[in-house]
């Protein structure tokens, strides 16, 4: 007899009644509702030790007649006859757990079970077919007092042998027509099966062994062979896990032809002998590695393309000296490589090693940043001043100069020279609109371009009547699957989004478009960039198109340097340090923490502290004046990480990053969207440009209406700063753009664009020279 256990499966009502003389019972009306259910159902007293009615469908599943299915003896004439002492403990239990406290009880019967309580054995007819049981408690009445007894139900009925049978069938379906050749072979390497496949590419499979499979590889010697053997023999039977292991060999239909050969292993057990074996599948791989060999053909084409460009602007500027990128920590650093290879350096290249940590204020700074940018036979003065100033290299200014002359504007109090009126902070809170929950089929046709990599956001303006932010964050947040991942309130999202939109003013440049382009650009280079999901999980991802979105918000027009100028509010407020940043985070996490914009209800308090934590990291990061820091930062950890692995060819293993890693992967992310419009087709880059010219003359109006003395390339009477893009490409933005791609190699197109408009504005500048 099978061993089975019970199984608790609900409850009812708990009395203690014990059932008396079962004999001449007076059914109730629910018995002829179970006589004519078709599953076998019948009523059993645990006490009696027999059955006392059952449904024509249990008569008929037993193939008994009534008379010797409800025998008063059929289970034996005295407790105990015929019973073994586990029949009797699970009696025992039924009685207690269902008829004393009216909990249903189940268990499943396999084989030819015999007698049980309640069953009187498996029918023959039912030997291959396994049964689920319930026990239910089921109150009768006799004399008009209510007694229980137990139900008995055959609930399921499962046909083991059918089953098997059809699975087996299958499963010889499955390796007659496996076109992989596959491979059963012991501890030792010796044949055990192949199939079908295998036979009819080898012909006669009885010599083969899996040494020999390795042995068809094209090895420089003997010894190569073995050891990659050997090494998978180790993995598999000693490791315990799964290993790979490709090679090339002669084509069998061409000799003079190699192909690719995979060997994928999988320890397992023989069902035989119970011994360890070894699964083996070989698949030509010929296409994917041509594919791959085709890619990195691409890359050193690209490379070599990168390479000429950059040998023909130097012979086009021969004389001209270009930008040092070097800061003092990559100078030692450097220093130290050399070192640790056994060279001795000069005693003079030391001292003056230590001269430049001695005197440099920022490590991660290019060395003579300043002397560099001011050269003339580098970039125009008016150019350097620029590029300076938005370096941070320059002269330091802070909001003392300010405050120990006065205010710029002697008509104004400190509170109403700040850009940023309460009026303007609040009014995110004034207006109750809503993202439509319907997106027009014009609106939709050019959401559906964002997922290239050239994209004109102007198009969106218009089409969205004014609202391309929010427009696009919603639609991407969609698509992307957050919203029902994270289940964000969508209502409550929709009011965040249009709050946001709302805080950013109409500025030439800085303006809800620009954070639209942002939110695009920094999608392509997640999604499509390699970074989600191989390295980046879905907080991430949704921290990384919030930061977009708010990393501008409430942007008055006018730059940090001015602010600490004119000793603005939020200057005084942070101290001089990224007045802009700070506030756009502070201001647009005000409005996420209103009950009627907080859209991250059921997210717990430590993803929503991750999450803010990584959109302060991003969106602080978007400082000009932290570029170097940043970049460098960032270049370490692509150095670290090509000792081993050369550039193009890392993947997810090689880059396991922590949390500050990952941090720092995001924020050269959003730095990279935060300009992507250079990587525009050069007609919309030119676009946004004069967008960005038109913001900086403003505020040199600004400037001069103050009395301030004006920015450079920021005077409406002189060239503005399309003068500057060439230093603007050379300086900040190829190496920026060079080392993101160098790492995500799949955001190459990106590099691509932003080189071809900086080919262009090298020819403009030649051009303006002839």
């Amino acid at each position: 007899m099978t061993v089975f256990s019970l199984t608790e499966i609900g409850a009812g009502p708990q009395r203690s009644n014990s059932v008396k003389e079962l004999v001449n019972i007076e059914w109730n009306q629910r018995l002829s509702v179970l006589d004519d259910v078709g599953s076998p159902a019948w009523l059993y007293s645990c006490r009696d030790r027999r059955n006392i009615w059952a449904n024509n469908a249990a008569l008929t599943f037993f193939a008994r007649p009534a008379t010797e299915f409800l025998d008063p003896a059929a289970f034996g004439g005295k407790p105990g006859d015929g019973w073994t002492e586990a029949v009797n403990e699970l009696n025992e239990k039924i009685s207690q757990k269902v008829e004393t406290e009216g909990v249903a009880q189940q268990c499943t019967v396999t084989g030819n079970v015999g007698m049980l309580p309640g069953w009187l054995g498996s029918p023959p007819h039912m030997s291959q077919v396994s049964h689920l049981i319930t026990y239910k408690p089921f109150d009768i009445e006799r004399c008009g007092k209510q007694v229980r007894v137990t139900l008995v139900q055959v609930e399921l009925q499962i046909d083991q042998w059918n089953l098997v049978e059809a699975n087996t069938s299958r499963l010889m379906v499955m390796h007659q027509y496996n076109p992989i050749n596959s491979f059963l072979f012991d501890q030792q390497g010796n044949l055990l099966l192949a199939n079908p496949a295998a036979h009819a590419y080898y012909g006669d499979v009885q010599d083969i062994t899996l040494r020999g499979l390795f042995e068809e590889g094209l090895y420089a010697d003997g010894s190569s062979c073995n050891q990659d053997y050997d090494s998978a023999l180790h993995i598999i039977f000693n490791e315990k896990r799964a290993h790979r292991s490709q090679y090339r060999r002669f084509s069998r239909k061409n000799p003079t032809k190699q192909k690719w050969c995979e060997l994928e292993m999988w320890p397992t057990t023989d069902p035989v002998t119970n011994r360890p074996a070894v699964l083996v599948s070989k698949q030509n791989i010929t296409q994917t590695k041509e594919a791959e060999e085709a890619l990195k053909e691409q890359r050193n084409i690209l490379q070599s393309k990168n390479f000429r460009l950059e040998k023909e602007l130097e012979a086009k500027y021969e004389g001209v000296k270009s930008f040092d990128q070097a800061s003092p920590l990559d100078i030692t650093i450097k220093f130290l490589d050399r070192l640790m290879e056994g060279e001795v350096p000069p005693v003079q290249e030391m001292a003056n090693l230590k001269t430049i940590l001695l005197t440099c204020e920022n490590l991660r700074e290019p060395t003579q940043l300043k002397e560099q940018l001011l050269a003339e036979v580098s970039y125009e003065r008016d150019v350097g001043l620029n590029l300076l100033q938005l370096l941070g290299g320059g002269e330091k200014t802070n909001t003392m100069d300010c405050l120990t002359k006065g205010p710029v504007n002697k008509n104004a109090t400190n509170k109403e020279k700040s850009m940023f009126s309460k009026k303007m902070i609040q009014r995110g809170l004034m207006r109750d609109q809503f993202v439509p929950s319907t997106i027009v089929p014009a609106v939709e046709q050019i959401l559906m371009k964002t997922e290239h990599w050239t994209w004109d956001a102007f198009e969106l303006t218009e089409a969205t009547q004014g609202c391309p932010c929010s427009t696009l964050a919603f639609w991407t947040l969609k698509k992307s699957g957050l919203i029902s991942h994270f289940q964000l309130d969508e209502v409550k999202l929709s009011r965040f989004l249009r709050r946001i939109e709302e805080g950013y003013p109409e500025n030439p440049y800085h303006n809800r478009l620009h954070a639209c382009d942002v939110l695009q650009s920094l999608h392509m280079v997640m999604v499509k960039g390699g970074i989600f999901p191989k390295y980046a999980d879905r907080l991430c991802q949704l921290a990384a198109y919030m930061a977009a979105i708010l990393h501008d918000f409430e942007h008055g027009g006018l730059n940090n340097d001015y602010l600490v100028k004119s000793a603005d509010v939020l200057a005084l407020r942070y101290n001089d340090r990224s007045p802009l940043e700070n506030h756009h985070l502070a201001g647009a996490f005000q409005v996420f923490r209103h009950p009627e914009c907080f859209f991250m209800g059921k997210l717990s308090p430590s993803d929503i502290s991750r999450f803010r934590q990584l959109c302060i990291d991003m969106v602080l990061a978007t400082d000009m004046k932290q570029h170097f820091s940043i970049l460098s930062q960032f270049q370490a950890k692509l150095k670290i990480l090509t000792t081993t692995t050369p550039v193009g060819e890392l993947t997810p293993e090689d880059m396991k990053m922590d949390e500050n890693q990952l941090s720092l992967v995001l924020q050269i992310a959003l730095k990279c969207s935060d300009v992507g419009h250079l990587a525009c087709s050069r007609v919309v880059h030119k676009k946004w440009v004069a967008l960005l010219e038109e913001e900086f003359f403003r505020q040199g109006d600004q400037e001069r209406m103050n009395g301030m003395k004006i920015s450079p390339l920021m005077d409406r009477l002189k060239p503005g700063i399309t003068k500057s893009q060439v230093g603007f490409f050379d300086i900040v933005a190829l190496p920026l753009f060079r080392s993101f791609a160098s790492i995500f190699t799949q955001c190459t197109p990106l590099l691509e664009s932003v080189e071809d408009n900086f080919l262009m504005w090298k020819e403009m500048e030649q051009g303006s020279k002839a």
